[in-house]
C-alpha cells in the first residue's frame, strides 16, 4: 500500500508519467494514459513521503534513512 502521494511528471513533447512510492520500499514509473507500470525500483525502506520532482531528478526519503536523487531520462 502507499502512504506517499502520487507525484506526475511530462515530457517536453506533453507524454505523461506518475511516481508512486510505497510502504515496501519501491518507487514504480507508471505510464500517465494507460496506467502501465513501466519500471520498478527498490529503495531499501519505506516510503512514506512524497518524490519531489524538479527538471529531471526525482528525491525521496526513507524510513531506512536514506534520500534517493533518481534522474528520469
Amino acid at each position: 500500500y502507499c502512504w506517499s502521494s502520487p507525484v506526475d511528471i511530462y515530457t517536453k513533447d506533453g507524454k505523461s508519467y506518475i511516481i508512486q512510492c510505497d510502504s515496501g520500499g519501491y518507487m514504480y514509473l507508471i505510464e500517465g494514459q494507460t496506467g502501465q507500470i513501466l519500471d520498478k525500483l527498490p529503495l531499501e525502506g519505506n516510503v512514506e513521503g512524497s518524490p519531489a520532482v524538479y527538471d529531471d531528478m526525482i528525491v525521496v526519503g526513507t524510513r531506512g534513512q536514506k534520500i534517493w536523487g533518481i534522474r528520469v531520462k
